[in-house]
This record gives C-alpha cells, sequence and structure tokens, in this order.
C-alpha cells in the first residue's frame, strides 16, 4: 500500500501547508526525508535537517543535561553512568543524546534499565532486509554485532523502494530509525562516506532479538535453547546434530549452495552462536596465535571450557571430512588456543566446520591448557 500512503499524504500535506493563510511556519518531523516521491511539490522556502547534518541537533533527543535534572527531579536510585550505557549515544554534530522515549519510560518504572525503545515497534522489516541482504552487508552486519566501527555510504535523500536492492538506502534507513549512530563523516566525491557503529546497551539487544528471530523461525525455543546449551556443555555430537538440522530449516534466509562463501556461514554460526553472549565473550575474527580465528567463545567464568571455532567450504561432498579435519588443524597450528590462555581459561573445545551446500562436517578436539611460570 506504499503508493497509496504517498497519494495519500501528498494530499494531506498539500492542504495543510499549501496557500493557508492561517499558516504562518510548519515543522513537519519524521524518520527521513522520502525522495522522488513528490510531497511538498509546490511549497516554498523548504529548508530539510536530518541526523547527517549539525544544525537543531540537540532537538533530535535529551542532552545529557536535560537526563541530569531528569534525575535529580525524580529521585530514582539509577547512576548516569547506568542509563549512559542503555540509552545514550546518538551523535548528532556535536551533540550527544540520550533516547527521550527510553529515558522517560526508565524514570516512570522507578529506574527500572529495559528494552522500551524497541518494544514500541516491530523490528520484522529490519530483521527481513538484513537478513536477505547481499553477503557483503551481512558481514558488515557481523562486525556491528562484534562492537566494531564500519564504513558505509548514506544519503539524506532515502528513496524507499530502494531499500531492498541497494546497501545505501537500507545502512541509510538503519540510522535514521535509530539502530545506528555516525560517528563522523567525510566527503568522498559525491558519496557521503559515514562511521557507524551501534549506539547502546539497548539497541545492541534489538540486534540480538533480530538474528534470535531469523534461527528460531520453525524451531521451537526449547530446541534453541538445547542447542545453545549442547555447544555450552561441549556436546559436541548434539550440537552437529542441530547445526545440519538449522542449515536445511534456514534455506529460505539463506541460500545455501556449492558456491555460497565462507563468510556467509560465518555470519550463520555466528547469528546462532549470539544466544550465548551472557555467559560467554563472543569475538569474530580476533587476531589470535599466529592468525585469526573465525569465532571464539571466551567463557566469563574462566573454570568453563573455552570454545573456538574455525569454518572452511569444499566444492565437493568427498572432501568434506578433510576441510573439517584442516580448519582443526589450523586451530592448532596457528596457536589460536594463546586467546583463551590470556584469559587464564584453563580447557578449550576446538571445533573445525566444514560445509558443502547444505551438507556440513565437523571434528573436534578438547585440550588442557598448562601454564609454566619461571621463577
Amino acid at each position: 500500500y506504499y503508493e497509496k500512503m504517498v497519494e495519500l499524504m501528498r494530499g494531506i500535506l498539500g492542504q495543510a501547508l499549501k496557500d493557508n493563510s492561517y499558516l504562518t511556519k510548519a515543522v513537519v518531523t519524521g524518520i527521513a526525508r522520502i525522495s522522488q516521491e513528490s510531497l511538498f511539490s509546490g511549497l516554498n522556502n523548504i529548508e530539510v535537517y536530518s541526523l547527517l547534518r549539525e544544525d537543531y541537533g540537540q532537538y533530535f533527543g535529551f542532552t545529557e543535561e536535560e537526563v541530569l535534572k531528569l534525575l535529580e527531579a525524580t529521585k530514582q536510585p539509577i547512576s548516569i553512568s547506568e542509563i549512559k550505557e542503555w540509552y545514550n549515544g546518538y551523535q548528532i554534530g556535536r551533540h550527544v543524546l540520550y533516547n527521550p522515549w527510553s529515558i522517560i519510560k526508565c524514570l516512570k518504572n522507578h529506574g527500572e534499565l529495559d528494552e522500551y525503545w524497541v518494544n514500541t515497534s516491530s523490528n520484522q522489516l529490519i530483521g527481513d532486509l538484513l537478513r536477505k541482504a547481499k553477503p557483503e552487508v551481512k558481514k558488515a552486519f557481523e562486525d556491528l554485532l562484534q562492537g566494531k566501527v564500519i564504513q558505509q555510504a548514506l544519503s539524506e535523500n532515502l528513496v524507499f523502494p530502494d531499500i531492498r536492492k541497494k546497501a545505501e538506502a537500507l545502512w541509510s534507513l538503519l540510522l535514521y530509525a535509530g539502530y545506528l549512530k555516525v560517528l563522523r563523516k567525510e566527503r568522498q566525491g559525491n558519496k557521503l562516506i559515514c562511521h557507524l557503529s551501534i549506539p547502546n546497551k539497548e539497541v545492541s539487544f534489538v540486534y540480538d532479538d533480530i538474528v534470535d528471530d531469523w534461527f528460531s523461525r520453525g524451531v521451537s525455543l526449547n530446541s534453541y535453547e538445547s542447542f545453545v546449551r549442547s555447544l555450552a556443555d561441549g556436546d559436541v555430537e548434539k550440537f552437529k546434530l542441530y547445526i545440519s538440522s538449522y542449515i536445511i530449516q534456514s534455506g529460505s534466509y539463506f541460500d545455501f549452495n556449492k558456491n555460497t562463501p565462507e563468510q556467509v556461514f560465518h555470519v550463520f554460526i555466528l547469528g546462532l552462536v549470539v544466544g550465548l553472549r551472557g555467559e560467554y565473550d563472543i569475538q569474530s575474527n580476533k587476531e589470535a596465535g599466529l592468525g585469526r580465528c573465525d569465532v571464539a567463545l571466551i567463557p566469563k567464568d574462566i573454570t568453563r571450557a573455552g570454545i573456538l571455532l574455525e569454518f572452511k567450504t569444499s566444492d565437493s561432498l568427498e572432501t568434506l571430512h578433510e576441510k573439517a579435519e584442516e580448519a582443526l588443524k589450523q586451530i592448532k597450528e596457528r596457536q589460536y588456543i594463546e586467546m583463551c590462555k590470556q584469559k587464564g581459561v584453563k580447557e578449550v573445545l576446538a571445533i573445525g566446520l566444514a560445509f558443502c551446500g547444505k551438507h556440513m562436517e565437523l571434528v573436534y578436539g578438547s585440550e588442557q591448557i598448562t601454564c609454566i611460570e619461571s621463577s
């Protein structure tokens, strides 16, 4: 109904704003400036201020000064540092802002930190767009999940139908809808290149929910909980059964075939294990030993085993097991175990996984870490 809604809004705005002798000034707010729809055709002296401009930046949310005044007025048992971690981080020009809705709800609920903004609307559109995006978009999304900063071209003029076709439109929508923040920006030719990251803890949980939804469709919650527990408990055979099942069930979300690049399987597995984020520090492509481990799960409780995952792809089923062995060998030869050793972890479960379309094979090994002290 997009075209019908555009036509309706064009009529409403035209009647309200054009040739209205009782109107001196109008302020119209929204998420993004929609291009190519002529919503304001015929109107004069229009100025558009987006999140990519500095003007009026302080009015896009609560400033820290305003939040401190609210905390003082309400006397809630919560610190500014806690609120900053959850709801701060939106940067417009020189202003760093807080999410107004979440601040108000938090104070109304006696200082309870929760995901207030994310429950105001469905994240289904964002989830569907990211799930169906091209591999390079999913790779950038993976970097965001790891807390990294990504660089993407953005546009102030969003062509809404393009969000399913052009990466620039998708990243722009994520910014304008509050899922990203701009750390800095620079003009490169006719492109505006922005350094982007996840704004705060609240939005980080949104992405967790989106990824969980990708893999829970058609899979019961109990099944997913059993899957993550199988990995955490070192039950590799059960873990293998779940992975094989999820590859088949996720065929509508990931087009797995013999030509599927390794990074797609990387994102797939990373999405599956995100449910363990509360118990593990999950790292992707982190430098360790003599290389970079694909996915590492460093336990927050160092009495538990660390988990190292390495991926390979194969163009034939005949070499699938061989590729899995190669992945496991790489973990050992490149000494990825060092990243667990540095954290004081005493045991490591290493798993090599190989993929060929919708087929998967894995091999694994467990190793005790011995620390030798010199006197």
